[in-house]
């Protein structure tokens, strides 16, 4: 048997190298890289899905705490929207799959009509679009991007993935302005000339959920002009902003916490369009994650000034009377979801294209009040 092993192992070898030559061989799907301004989306690869239609891919990050999220963003050329699209899945002229820890995710989201052709005459540049990509708990989050078709149920070949690893806690999650139980009463006070332009919103720092913002992703998030293409190293768009925007302001007026906005602002009654995050004597509070109850309500347009009448439920916020209360609001100009419902899209859904280019969230000077 030795004297033919070299012979077999020669036929073996060469059978093995046949094989490989005639074998087609899966293609390799491009990952989508990190990116973190415009001329960096700009230098990622062009995908051409034919028709004089193209886009560029990119990640905000490839790591997020669980309770928050991500945007993956998708720059197209030559594509006009859809005038009417239904499903959740739709990235520009994409639309997204999600696995979690090796187990595909079905979107569970209702499936409604949506008219979206209006938007390419309003705002002439190329539209960046963005999907949320919700991180609710630690894992390996992949999103595969595949070509649209125009009915739900086609699904085209996988163009390139996005993986996200789902770490630990967030730092300071974000939650909801819970419900007043003393709505009327909070209501009917009088308000003095300061307070008079506002409108008067009843609340409470109790039965606070964590937060994300969302907006109508079917919507492009910005555009970048044609003719600024090689000049744009401005930072992109983010989930959750870190620096105070100036053009939202928080302040402390008897007993009402007031916003004051320079962008005009859609305001819900029932379910105010804010975010909140608190600290007690300068330590980050963690609302309890969950779902909610949303109330109903009046909706206002074009408001600037909006007075919140907070009731403190010391308990809630695990402090007492006397502790020092932060407090920094988060303006969600298209509403927001509970981050332990990752497949949910809730609360005052607005659309973007009031103002162009307006940031997804607008983000407060931080406030310290002393707990009553």
């Amino acid at each position: 048997m030795r004297l033919f092993t070299p012979v077999l192992l020669s036929v073996l070898s060469a059978a093995l190298a046949l094989a490989a030559e005639t074998s087609p061989t899966a293609p390799t799907i491009p990952a989508v890289a990190v990116v973190q301004d415009w001329a960096e989306l700009l230098a990622q690869p062009v995908i051409d899905l034919g028709g004089g239609v193209r886009m560029r891919l990119g990640l905000e990050a490839a790591c997020c705490a669980s309770g928050s999220g991500v945007l993956l963003y998708c720059l197209t050329e030559g594509f006009t929207p859809l005038a009417a699209g239904n499903g959740e899945d739709w990235l520009g002229p994409a639309r997204t799959t999600l696995v979690v820890d090796g187990v595909r995710t079905l979107r569970d989201r209702s499936v409604w009509l949506r008219e979206i052709g209006h938007d390419q005459q309003r705002h002439p540049g190329l539209p960046l679009y963005a999907r949320m990509i919700a991180i609710p708990k630690p894992g390996t989050y992949v999103v595969g991007i595949e070509i649209a078709h125009a009915h739900d149920n086609e699904r085209g070949p996988t163009l390139a993935t996005a993986t996200i690893a789902g770490t630990g806690e967030a730092a300071h999650p974000w939650g909801n302005l819970g419900a007043s139980a003393r709505i009327d009463e909070a209501l009917a006070q009088p308000q003095d000339e300061i307070l008079a332009p506002a409108i008067a919103i009843a609340c409470g720092f109790t039965g606070m959920l964590r937060a994300i913002p969302a907006w109508d992703e079917h919507q492009p998030l910005a555009h970048l002009p044609d003719t600024t293409r090689h000049l744009e190293h401005r930072p992109l768009p983010t989930l959750l902003p870190t620096t105070p925007d100036p053009r939202l302001t928080l302040s402390w007026h008897g007993g009402f916490l007031v916003v004051d906005s320079q962008v005009a602002m859609t305001i819900c009654a029932g379910c105010p369009p804010f975010l909140v995050r608190c600290w007690i004597n300068d330590q980050p509070f963690h609302p309890a994650i969950g779902a909610g109850k949303l109330q109903g309500g009046i909706c206002h347009q074009n408001v600037h000034r909006v007075a919140l009448h907070c009731e403190f439920d010391a308990a809630a916020l695990k402090a007492k009377s006397g502790d020092r209360l932060g407090i920094q609001i988060l303006y969600c100009v298209g509403g927001w979801n509970w981050s332990g419902e990752s497949l949910q899209h809730l609360a005052q859904p607005v659309t973007l294209d009031t103002e162009p280019d307006l940031p997804p969230v607008l983000l407060s000077n931080r406030l310290d009040i002393t707990i009553p």
